[in-house]
């Protein structure tokens, strides 16, 4: 399906970039599409497809439809290859679907004659895009000549040293409640110290944060019919959602209940529904978010199913989770912070099921799939399923396990805004030590607290001042379900109500493998991101949007929920053909798992680049004369109104 050929000179001008896809019969992952757009003038268009960054002309084969374009291949300029395209027009919508076929020689004629259907026999089987329109890149970036000091200061030796000592065997994995973790801390607070902030903690630099932690004991069970699933092989506690004091022992025995969607995210504050669970066992389909597209918001759910009387949780994402998994560090343990965050009854367990569990209670699962189907925009839906279950469960070895925010802060200079604050913020810890492994989390996060402690470093080295002041804040009990934010927003050593934004530095090793070649807004909810794109646009770093929607799934969710705008981003660097590789490859292998080590092929360039970038990110909010806004669009903003 096509359009006119007079739309080359009208329709089609303008940036587009990639929201969707699929490549090799497989869907394109979320970091790559970003990197998968077009640019269209009058004569020439721009397709910059991993591996194939050009420019080349576009030409029109057929009579009256633009179902054809014919590019130069980088490699040798003697030939070309022809593209069958076959494009849809919807508003600002474009949808482009195509195989790459063989290359011919433009000096013997016509080139061959679009195909009937696409063929799977050539190099890739076709490559599929929905586009959208991307909107004009802003003005860049002028830098002062104090804030160019600041940026060149930032060392890329200085990021590698401090994360190789963060990974080191002596820190132990930087486990929360473990040893590791306050060595870590400890040596946070040297740096910090030694880059000449000002102490921000309770005592000194540190924060201490609550933690409690403890074990589902060996004799926890679950009964399914006149079967016993035991803790560990068929089942797990879970504490992620949770995030606050459980209780500690409970015999639960009530009908099992489907729940779902989850609800979507929302500013603290906002009234949660009443839900029909009031002493049932709720089988919550976790993953599956409302469909205006929000996102599921994990914790904000399980708070309403509390809140509504839940005697147990069952968490399902939707189908059962694989028995090792059961068994990693994210789901084995109960750790929370020690407090009373849903009034005085005590949290509730979520249980997670592995194959055999599920299959007692769902079979096939047909039964979830069904009731998935009928999930509707803004309704939440309770299914009886008239099948019982019996839980018993101890939590053991339970103690207070302190750990630390460690918090320091350079002064604005501005009389009128100095008691303003940027924060930034990136969690110290990682899963410490597990079954006689160490969980080091070099890419997540020691990369992006040595990134932003040379920020630190590099703004005292430069002496630049900023207006508002800027505070750093390492925060301990992130993989634990962001408790160190949790703690910090409830107890802020500075007002909160004079944080303007925080800006959140976590994630993977993208940025890691050589110069960077675009950084992507992984939140979407502030107008932060056209500070970025300033920024990104005198660094000539395109500033992308993710499809994905921000769940509750770093250190930025409780500054979100506390209405403070609040950013986080993701370079993509190095060989862009391998990009799509080396996520698959980080989210398979290595994140949350033994595996997130450093690589000896990182090029500690491109981690430089993205601490410059945060460093001017974060010195053009504390400068401008505006703090940043809440986008309307985001949940985060609508909840005062829904307050109202």
């Amino acid at each position: 399906m096509g359009f006119v050929v007079q739309a080359q000179d009208t329709t089609l001008r303008g940036q587009w970039v990639a929201v969707d896809g699929v490549m090799y019969g497989v869907p394109v992952p979320e970091a790559s599409l970003p990197l998968l757009r077009f640019t269209f003038n009058e004569k020439e268009a721009q397709w910059t497809l991993p591996g194939y960054p050009q420019h080349f002309p576009y030409k029109v084969y057929g009579d009256d439809t633009p179902d054809s374009l014919d590019f130069h291949l980088p490699t040798d300029g003697a030939q070309r290859w022809l593209v069958p395209v076959r494009l849809q027009l919807r508003g600002d919508t474009l949808d482009v679907a195509f195989p790459i076929t063989e290359p011919f020689d433009p000096d013997k004629g016509v080139p061959p004659a679009r195909p009937e259907a696409f063929s799977s026999s050539g190099p890739m089987e076709y490559l599929r895009l929905s586009l959208v329109r991307y909107k004009a890149t802003p003005p860049a970036l002028t830098l002062t000549s104090e804030q160019s000091k600041a940026a060149d200061a930032v060392e890329a030796s200085a990021i590698e040293r401090m994360t190789r000592a963060l990974v080191a065997p002596e820190m132990e994995g930087r486990g929360s409640g473990q040893s590791g973790g306050e060595r870590a801390a400890q040596t946070v607070t040297k740096w910090f110290r030694d880059a000449g902030l000002e102490p921000l903690g309770d005592k000194g630099f540190l924060q201490e944060v609550p933690l409690f932690v403890g074990k589902a004991a060996s004799a926890s069970s679950l009964t399914i019919g006149d079967t016993t699933f035991h803790v560990g092989s068929d089942f797990a506690i879970a504490s992620l959602p949770m995030r606050t004091r459980p209780a500690i022992r409970s015999d639960i025995k009530g009908e099992v209940v489907l729940f779902g969607p989850s609800l979507g995210p929302a500013r603290a504050g906002v009234p949660l529904p009443e839900l029909e669970v009031k002493g049932k066992v709720v089988a919550w389909i976790a993953s599956a978010g409302p469909a205006d597209g929000s996102g599921a918001d994990l914790m904000r759910t399980y708070e309403a199913l509390h809140r509504s009387g839940a005697e147990a949780i069952i968490a399902l994402f939707p189908g059962p989770l694989p028995e090792p998994l059961l068994r990693s560090p994210i789901f084995s343990g109960v750790s929370t912070l020690d407090a009373d965050l849903y009034g005085s009854r005590p949290a509730r367990p979520v249980i997670l099921l592995g194959p055999k569990a599920f299959g007692a209670l769902f079979e096939d699962g047909s039964e979830v799939g069904a009731f998935i189907s009928t999930f509707r925009e803004g309704k939440y839906s309770v299914r009886p399923t008239g099948k019982q279950v019996a839980i018993s469960y101890e939590i053991e070895e339970t103690t207070a396990a302190p750990t630390y925010n460690v918090a320091g802060v350079i002064r604005g200079t501005d009389p009128d805004l100095r008691d303003d604050a940027v924060v930034f913020t990136a969690h110290y810890d990682a899963f410490g030590a597990h079954d006689g492994e160490l969980y080091s989390g070099a890419a997540d996060n020691a990369l992006g607290v040595s990134e932003m402690i040379e920020i630190a470093d590099a703004l005292q080295e430069s002496g630049m001042r900023p207006r508002r002041s800027i505070i750093f804040l390492s925060v301990g009990a992130e993989e634990r379900g962001m408790l160190g934010t949790l703690h910090w927003t409830r107890n802020p050593t500075w007002p909160l109500d004079r944080v303007v934004a925080n800006i959140n530095m976590d994630g993977g090793d993208t940025e890691a493998w050589g110069p960077l070649h675009g950084v992507i807004d992984l939140t979407r909810q502030a107008t932060l991101v056209d500070v970025a794109a300033s920024v990104g646009a005198g660094m000539r770093l395109p500033v992308l949007p993710n499809d994905g929607v921000a769940g509750g799934n770093s250190d930025f969710y409780d500054f979100l929920r506390a209405g403070i705008p609040a950013i986080q981003l993701m370079g993509i660097g190095g060989d862009p053909t391998l990009t799509q590789m080396r996520m698959q490859r980080f989210g398979s292998q290595r994140v949350h798992q033994p595996g997130d080590v450093i690589d000896e092929k990182w090029d500690w360039v491109g981690p430089r680049q993205m601490a410059q970038f945060y460093l001017l990110l974060g010195l053009r909010v504390a400068n401008a004369k505006e703090s940043p806004l809440m986008r309307k669009a985001s949940p985060y903003a609508e909840a005062e109104e829904q307050n109202e």
